[in-house]
């Protein structure tokens, strides 16, 4: 199989057991009782769902996460960072959404203590995930040599075992492996 489905297919089933996860165990009443006892976010009524709505619970919220976070299934080369708030900034928007849909009166909503629970659980894990399986850059390191003198770029060329990128000025890098 292509490396590239490979990123996808484990990040859509992962993302999909950790939300479909993260939802259960934030449903559960042992987690409402202790998140009222916090000041001022506890404040809202421990709801819990029973199975028959929980279950049609986790199917809107794995559809609205998943519609959310499409564009983080195609693998780029992303910098550690970049992959953190991407991701985070795609499930306060799927947050976001969730919300929404239940202010619209929608049957299957999500209690505000479960969603409130589910983001703060999904801001960590995700970003988590996805830097886990991103693509690492193949060569173990790399070399750019950047300057105006050519004599003491063409000795640091000749000097390094390691590939290079680009070009020099006058010649095309000698020793390039990448």
């Amino acid at each position: 199989m292509d490396s590239g489905w490979q990123y996808r297919l484990s990040s859509i089933l992962g993302t999909a057991m950790l939300t479909a996860g993260a939802v259960v165990a934030t449903n559960l009443r042992v987690v409402h009782e202790a998140f009222a006892t916090v000041p001022f976010f506890g404040n809202p009524a421990p709801e819990v769902l029973p199975a028959g709505e929980l279950q049609f619970a986790v199917i809107t919220t794995l559809v609205v996460v998943l519609a959310t976070m499409w564009p983080l299934f195609k693998p780029q080369p992303r910098r550690i960072l970049d992959t953190i708030l991407l991701t985070q900034k795609r499930m306060i928007l799927a947050m976001v959404g969730l919300a929404a849909i239940g202010y619209f009166k929608y049957s299957y909503r999500l209690p505000r203590t479960t969603i409130m629970l589910t983001t703060t659980a999904l801001l960590v894990l995700l970003p988590l995930f996805m830097i886990t399986i991103r693509r690492r850059p193949s060569g173990s390191s790399r070399a750019i040599i950047v300057g105006d003198d050519p004599k003491a770029m063409d000795s640091l060329l000749t000097a390094t075992k390691l590939p290079c990128l680009g070009t020099s000025h006058h010649r095309p890098c000698t020793n390039r492996r990448v």
